[in-house]
């Protein structure tokens, strides 16, 4: 069900949405910037940004949508400023080398380091699909996604 404001007020529009989709930006804001704690921020941030400017969001708009764009832009930004501090960003071609040679044999932390080795937008695609069973696509080429496999 799509909910609008159309039929329901700005402040259940809100509960709605962090009762629907706080774990779920939470899970896409850890695995965007690989620290819990930030997720945590993240997520509060992302709700004040909402709470802020709903008034903005026409009455007939997929609210669920329009916070994910919120949580999308915040999360990119974050990782952006960390991404110029560190620039340690791999290209996608050298994720199957970096799979097969990985010292551990656990696959969550294959997982970790694919994601970590991807760049921002890269990251994005991967973790909303994988968070919200997305289109993958429609945004990105599979041989991205292909590089991240074993």
């Amino acid at each position: 069900m799509i909910v609008t404001l159309s039929r329901i007020s700005t402040e259940e529009a809100i509960e709605y949405l962090f009762k629907t989709q706080a774990d779920s930006i939470h899970e896409f804001a850890y695995y965007m910037l690989h620290n819990r704690e930030e997720a945590e921020d993240a997520v509060q941030d992302i709700f004040l940004r909402a709470a802020r400017s709903i008034h903005t969001v026409r009455d007939n708009a997929n609210l669920k949508a329009w916070v994910w764009v919120i949580a999308r832009n915040y999360v990119r930004d974050v990782a952006r400023r960390e991404a110029r501090h560190k620039n340690l960003l791999v290209p996608p071609e050298d994720i199957s080398e970096m799979v097969r040679h990985s010292p551990s044999p656990s696959s969550s932390m294959i997982i970790e380091e694919c994601l970590a080795a991807l760049t921002i937008a890269q990251r994005q695609v991967v973790v909303l699909q994988i968070i919200q069973n997305l289109l993958v696509d429609r945004f990105v080429s599979k041989d991205v996604i292909k590089a991240c496999l074993p």
